[in-house]
């Protein structure tokens, strides 16, 4: 997921208005959280990133570990269920509070401490840090671009799980060009 992010679609990389490698961690997390580990394997995981997170609706909603949070309801950061069908999430509440208790920096004497959440393009709530946005490094134009990124990414991916048996590799090949340039050694 992190090579795609990088070499591929080039949306990694918080300092250039993009995407940081946190924020991509705990999107992953929302991934496997959701669908409660039930993947055939790795590219269904990319797959449901890509799928997900191209038709989330950025404009009105933050994702949140718990679920999407309506932009309108913060500093209210209560989810609504991310599955519809009722299906059991991975993570217990008591096991991410379990987390956040011991792994939360103390705040006191920060001049953020009692800031709220403050909306950008791209709006992740801190699972640590709830008033914290991991995406508000994004720009407005880097935003479109990571939004036509995952959209792109989905249609690709979603291409190479029905092509033919005989063409797979040739087609993950295909998907991961750059970073098989970039790592590739002796060929």
């Amino acid at each position: 997921m992190k090579a795609w992010c990088y070499y591929e679609s080039r949306i990694l990389g918080a300092r250039f208005g993009l995407i940081s490698t946190y924020t991509l961690e705990i999107l992953i997390l929302y991934i496997f959280h959701v669908f409660n580990n039930s993947f055939a394997g790795p590219f269904e995981v990319l797959y449901r990133f890509m799928e997900v997170f191209s038709n989330f609706d950025w404009k009105h909603l933050c994702v949140s570990l718990w679920g999407p949070v309506a932009i309108n309801s913060l500093p209210d950061t209560t989810a609504e269920l991310p599955r519809k069908d009722g299906g059991k999430l991975l993570f217990y509440k008591a096991f991410i509070e379990t987390f956040r208790t011991a792994y939360v920096v103390s705040l006191s004497g920060h001049k953020n401490q009692g800031q709220q959440f403050i909306p950008k393009h791209l709006n992740v709530i801190d699972s640590l840090r709830t008033n914290n946005n991991l995406g508000r490094s994004v720009s407005k134009a880097n935003f479109y671009r990571i939004h036509s990124a995952f959209a792109f990414g989905a249609k690709k991916l979603d291409a190479l799980l029905d092509c033919p048996k005989e063409n797979l590799i040739a087609e993950v090949d295909r998907f991961f060009q750059n970073t098989w340039e970039r790592h590739r050694s002796g060929n």
